[in-house]
């Protein structure tokens, strides 16, 4: 017999929520390429256990918010995150050099008991 899939309804009210906290990840591209990524089986990437409530991440954002996790270590949830791009270019328009830079500013959110 199959189920249906259960909700879990929650409130704002149902959550600790911190200050603003904000975590920045950057990318840097050579010819197109992104080197330390090649040779760095470090990555950061946010998992369907990491809930990020609201908003839509931009490229480079999931590791911002992995960061932004990491660093505030305690917390359950991402609120309405809020995220800021600069890119610097150089020579052909970027197909030489680029640097992502993006800013992920949210508060969070812990389960109250």
């Amino acid at each position: 017999m199959k189920e249906s899939t259960p909700v879990l309804e929650l409130n704002i009210d149902d959550f600790k929520l911190s200050d603003q906290v904000n975590a920045t990840a950057t990318r840097v591209q050579i010819f197109g390429v992104d080197w330390e990524a090649l040779f760095n089986s470090k990555t950061g990437y946010i998992s369907p256990a990491v809930p990020v409530l609201g908003g839509f991440l931009p490229p480079l954002g999931d590791k911002a918010i992995y960061k932004l996790m990491e660093e505030n270590p305690g917390y359950d949830v991402v609120i309405y995150p809020q995220f800021e791009t600069k890119v610097k270019r150089f020579g052909l328009v970027g197909l030489i050099y680029r640097e992502i830079t993006v800013k992920a500013t949210a508060r969070l959110g812990k389960l109250k008991k």
